[in-house]
């Protein structure tokens, strides 16, 4: 069937990806790059992918609308009737149905995709009754993914964003130059040390990276560079030319695990598509020879011509494929063998392969272990019994008839694989000279990894020894006497699932003590009820904003205006709001931040936030006072986090200010200090040590009594997070100056506070600015300001 869409190709290709996957039962990507489409490759996987994953809700739409009778498996394009160009009518109707649910309505295509559906369909109010139909599945509650008995099984798989990883491909380029390429095209470097910060401390750093960032990897800093999910680099002309090539971490660790020894012969079991293979290129010498072996003839054109793109320089091909690269005079690449058959045909006696020290093997297995990194899941193998080999194999190695693979059970096809993968790797333990065998699967599953490691030891532990992935931390040496290179001392301990038993711990067994029990059960519970407690918190800061509000509402004349408009102070009404400079109050709030020499990172952070809340409060005002932020520009260094002594940074307030977007506040922002803006005479500092307290009311002019103040005063909040470190320093600072100091009224009021008299930046600014404009008494601006915590007595009305 061909859609009615002149030059559009999207719903047409993608439909019949859609059909190819269904039912060939192969990997989306495989589909993907085995035909030929007119659209963006990119796009069209989005569209495949998020077809699939909603496909149960999909087709239950169609049903209910009537635009199909049956959901039917039969329909779809088999490996016969692959060269057809067009899906069947349900995967075309998915898809369409899917950008007009889920998809957006502001793309270019949505009208042109609405008069689609109409013509395929017969019926002009076709969207209407799929957007009814969505809606009548979403009150009874249907999932919107696929459920367990679909034909893409997706329970238990949750949305997850996953960052990206590029690898340096050293055979073309270095580290330094990749990372100087993406500078100069606007992406910004993270800092990270491997050795002194955490993983822990990396994965939060990860999560809060911004599009356009980037930093090396924790475990490979040498080669992987991380980036945010999302990131599009495959236009990037750093990767079309394969000097950054996009490959996955897990792909990534077995080369490195591998560290195969400098001067001796390696193979490469399972190569296509070749990213391990030129990993293990730039780790041998050039008296070296690799063998890279692929029995699939596709897959194995696609290995050589990826070697050849990537920089290999010495490749002799031994298969269908006509391009062996001459070796270049003085190359110090290895001498690559890429040879088209099956690993299990080769002959570990011959004379050839008499030097091969290491070996890869990257076998054929369940794919279990991507269902993060394929939208199109891993239980699809599960109907058909198709594995994949490595990330993107869907060639059955043992050509079993496909009657018998569609009827086999999951567990029947994880014992084959289990059986072929021992095969394999017993084979590997069979060459001669061999010293090293990394065995690796993209499988979660014990009977594809534990169990046939075992199954092997038992027969090859009198040669072969289990080891661990990288050396602990506390281990001083464990190193092979062949390696090349010693091991990285930060690497951290690989936890697994066992094997214990012959003498291969990747961590080792500790034993909690009844204490140490005690606070990993506190912690869990803590864990558990964390989602209550923000809750908790959330509904607390609400009611606290809706009190205030309603109490700023009051103080407003006249009173029936308020009535009509509710929302008077919401974040919509704030756009129509006049300006501060328009306020009745002309009262000047100056928050003095020249103390970034005091304060941590994190107090730094905190002040930050504080500063961000007064604003936001000042505009609620409906006489909002005149604030100033002094101090910004002080070249004071900040003091870093993990030392308040000596360690300091670059990092300022203003740098934290700018990334919450101060430049389009409507606050005052001042480099200068507070005493080169204002007169000494009308200065007052606020601390909570002076003997002096802030009037109840604020007459409009000074007296010229230095014990009194008036609305003409400019009042000074200190801007320092110390946590105590540092008391009395903004009182003994301002007494140095002659400046006039005062304090909140708050004993005067009848507040009774838990410890010490010192409030917040933002608590000061909050109980002092209502009086300042007239809009409450002291006792109800401290009442409001003063969280529950802090006080033992509420704030009275004393007569």
């Amino acid at each position: 069937m061909v859609l009615p869409l002149q030059g559009e190709f999207l719903y047409s290709e993608a439909a019949y990806l859609v059909c190819i996957v269904l039912g060939r039962s192969c990997r989306m990507k495989t589909a993907l790059y085995e035909s030929s489409f007119r659209t963006d490759l990119r796009r069209l996987y989005a569209l495949g992918c998020n077809t699939l994953k909603n496909y149960n809700l999909l087709t239950n739409i169609l049903v209910t609308s009537g635009f199909l009778s049956q959901v039917s498996d039969s329909s779809h394009l088999t490996a016969k009737e692959h060269e057809s160009s067009d899906g069947c009518l349900q995967c075309t109707l998915s898809v369409l149905a899917h950008d007009v649910i889920l998809g957006s309505k502001r793309t270019a295509n949505h009208q042109l995709l609405m008069r689609t559906i109409s013509s395929i369909t017969g019926d002009s109010c076709s969207v209407k009754k799929i957007r009814q139909a969505y809606q009548e599945l979403k009150n009874q509650g249907v999932n919107q993914t696929n459920t367990a008995d679909s034909t893409l099984s997706h329970s238990g798989i949750s949305d997850v964003q996953l960052p990206c990883y590029a690898r340096v491909n050293l055979l073309l380029s270095t580290l330094t130059e990749v990372l100087d390429e993406l500078i100069s095209l606007g992406f910004e470097k993270r800092a990270h040390d491997p050795v002194k910060d955490s993983y822990k401390r990396f994965l939060k750093r990860i999560r809060k990276m911004k599009t356009y960032q980037f930093m090396l990897d924790h475990h490979l800093p040498e080669e992987l560079i991380v980036l945010p999910p999302g990131s599009k680099l495959y236009q990037l002309d750093i990767v079309q030319s394969h000097r950054l090539i996009l490959q996955d971490k897990a792909s990534c660790i077995p080369p490195n695990v591998l560290n195969p020894i400098y001067d001796g012969d390696a193979l490469d079991a399972c190569a296509a598509p070749g990213n391990k293979t030129i990993q293990l290129v730039y780790k041998l010498s050039p008296k070296s020879t690799l063998f890279a072996v692929d029995r699939d003839p596709t897959r194995f054109r696609r290995l050589c011509s990826h070697l050849v793109e990537s920089g290999v320089q010495r490749l002799s091909v031994h298969g269908p494929v006509s391009s062996n690269q001459n070796a270049e005079h003085g190359s110090t690449q290895p001498l690559v063998e890429a040879i088209c058959t099956d690993f299990l045909a080769l002959e570990p006696q011959d004379p050839r392969f008499a030097r091969v020290q290491s070996i890869l093997l990257d076998p054929s297995c369940s794919g279990s272990g991507l269902k993060f990194r394929q939208p199109d899941g891993p239980n699809i193998l599960s109907v058909s019994g198709k594995q994949p080999c490595n990330t993107a194999d869907v060639t059955d190695r043992r050509d079993q008839d496909d009657a018998v693979e569609r009827s086999e059970q999951p567990e029947q096809r994880l014992k084959r694989l289990a059986n072929l993968q021992a095969q394999l790797l017993r084979h590997a333990f069979q060459f001669p000279n061999v010293k090293r065998v990394v065995y690796s699967t993209c499988s979660v599953y014990s009977q594809e990894n534990e169990q046939v490691v075992a199954e092997l030891l038992n027969s090859f532990g009198h040669l072969f020894t289990l080891e661990p992935i990288w050396v602990h931390k506390d281990q001083t040496e464990h190193i092979s006497d062949n390696a090349s290179k010693p091991t990285p001392s930060h690497c951290p301990v690989w936890e697994n699932r066992g094997l214990s038993e012959y003498g291969c711990l990747s961590s080792p067994t500790v034993t909690l003590s009844k204490r140490q029990k005690k606070r990993l059960n506190t912690y869990v519970k803590r864990k558990e009820i964390r989602k209550e407690i923000r809750k908790a918190y959330k509904d607390r800061r609400k009611l606290r904003r809706q009190c205030l509000q309603k109490t700023l509402l009051d103080a407003v004349e006249p009173p029936e205006k308020l009535d009509s408009s509710p929302s008077l102070l919401s974040r919509k009404a704030l756009q129509h709001v006049p300006p501060m400079s328009e306020s009745s109050c002309s009262t000047k709030v100056v928050i003095d931040c020249a103390y970034d020499h005091l304060m941590s990172f994190k107090d730094l952070c905190k002040l930050a936030n504080q500063i961000c809340n007064c604003y936001a409060l000042n505009r609620r005002f409906p006489s909002p006072v005149q604030l100033f932020v002094t101090g910004l520009g002080c070249h004071n260094a900040t003091v870093d986090s993990n030392s308040k002594t000596d360690t300091c940074s670059d990092t300022r307030l203003l740098d934290r200010l700018r990334i919450a977007g101060c430049e389009k506040w409507d606050i005052n922002l001042c480099n200068e200090d507070y005493t080169e803006l204002f007169e000494a005479k009308s200065i007052v500092y606020l601390c909570a040590e002076s003997p002096n307290s802030l009037p109840d009311c604020f007459p409009p002019h000074a007296t010229g009594d230095s014990t009194q103040f008036s609305a003409e005063d400019v009042y000074i909040i200190g801007g320092l997070v110390d946590h105590n470190h540092h008391v009395g320093h903004c009182y003994k600072q301002a007494m140095e100056r002659g400046h006039r100091t005062a304090r909140l009224p708050i004993t005067e009021s009848g507040m009774v506070l838990s410890g010490r008299h010192v409030l917040s930046t933002v608590q000061v600014f909050h109980a002092l600015a209502p009086v300042l404009a007239g809009c409450m008494t002291w006792t109800e601006s401290l009442n409001v300001a003063v969280p529950p915590r802090k006080t033992v007595q509420a704030a009275v009305s004393i007569l």
